[in-house]
């Protein structure tokens, strides 16, 4: 008899916390049967256990030639993991589904989903772990730090098509107990892990203004060198640099304080945060403006509608931040249109003046 099974590649994360839990990445579970992602695993982060998303296996093939010739697909309803074996001293190994552990199952069992022939398979996660003083310890062995641990793998025969229960593949019974000249065994795998931690990536500091204008563009800059960032911005817009470590930054006025907070990490899951408190936003030259526009939408794609409580005539300038004059208007209606789609991105100042009064706004165009 040929047996054909589904090939599985172990590759078990390691890690310097000793949280015994682990979590699923469930989008792997459109990858089919596996073990993801598929690299040689190392200790993460601090106090993190770096885990590995299991998809169980659902079916294989196997080829009878006694006492007939026939190919036969076994349909499966669960996987468990019956031994590992190698784990340097003070390592252990664990699943999420250590809870329904037992003499029979010691990691638990992963049951897949549907029914017979629609079986779905079921995901989880494995994971090795230890004290730091065990991970440390084990940095000294192996081969550099590196490991091979063997990995005894499991299944359960839900059905056979065509059904040979009769030739000693009983529905109902686990893969390592079927005679292997029918097929069975369990299925051993070798796990390569590596007990030396990569390169960390350390998010120490954000620098940037904490006292600043409503008016000017700040730039906020995060320790360099991680694989990804996420800014967010309280009491301000990000203007750009969302995703690197540097962001240009326009506070609002008439709001006193505000924040920049980032999360930042290896692309392991070892994110990491800091923030900035800004400790004054001052309104500069919107404070003593006497008259109220309301001017809508803001941002837009360049083109803005501005409204005053008046009908008096209205001197209108927008100057860029360099302080250019870049657009000049009179009108007098309660109602005004200003196109500004001519203009690149970026901020710009409108100036209102009226026998009444003058204003000074923020415009920010797309």
């Amino acid at each position: 008899m040929k047996t054909r099974l589904l090939s599985i590649a172990f590759c078990l994360a390691a890690a310097s916390g000793f949280a015994q839990e682990c979590h699923a990445d469930l989008s792997y579970y459109s990858f089919g049967p596996g073990v993801y992602p598929v690299s040689i695993a190392t200790p993460n982060c601090t106090d993190t256990l770096g885990t590995k998303t299991i998809v169980s296996i659902t079916d294989t093939t196997v080829s009878i030639t006694s006492p007939i010739t026939l190919d036969v697909t076994i349909y499966y309803d669960s996987t468990r993991i019956l031994s590992v074996n190698g784990l340097p001293p003070g390592l252990s190994f664990g699943t999420d589904v250590d809870h329904t552990t037992s003499a029979h199952i010691p990691y638990g069992a992963w049951v897949n989903g549907g029914t017979f022939p629609n079986v779905t398979p079921a995901i989880g996660c494995v994971y090795v772990h230890g004290s730091p003083a065990a991970w440390l310890a084990a940095q000294s062995g192996g081969v550099g730090g590196q490991y091979t641990i063997q990995v005894e793998y499991d299944a359960r025969i839900v059905q056979t098509v065509p059904d040979v229960s009769a030739f000693g593949v009983p529905n109902g019974t686990w893969l390592s107990a079927v005679n292997p000249q029918f097929g069975g065994g369990s299925i051993n795998i070798n796990v390569p892990i590596s007990t030396l931690p990569v390169a960390q990536y350390e998010l120490t500091s954000v620098l940037g203004e904490v006292e600043v204008d409503s008016i000017n563009v700040e730039s906020y800059t995060a320790t360099p060198g991680a694989a990804g960032y996420n800014w967010t911005v309280t009491g301000g817009t990000i203007l750009t640099g969302q995703g690197t470590d540097s962001i240009t930054v326009v506070w609002d006025g008439g709001v006193p304080t505000g924040m920049v907070e980032v999360v930042a990490g290896n692309g392991m899951g070892c994110d990491q945060t800091e923030t900035l408190a800004i400790t004054s936003i001052v309104a500069s030259i919107f404070e003593p403006s006497t008259l109220n526009p309301r001017i809508y939408p803001n941002p837009s794609t360049g083109v803005f509608t501005i409204e005053l409580e008046t009908t008096d005539r209205v001197n209108l300038s927008v100057l860029d931040l360099a302080g250019k004059v870049v657009h000049t208007a009179q009108y007098a209606a309660i109602t005004h249109r200003l196109d500004l789609s001519n203009l690149n991105s970026g901020i710009y100042l409108l100036t209102l003046e009226t026998i009444e009064g003058h204003a000074i706004s923020k415009l920010i165009v797309e």
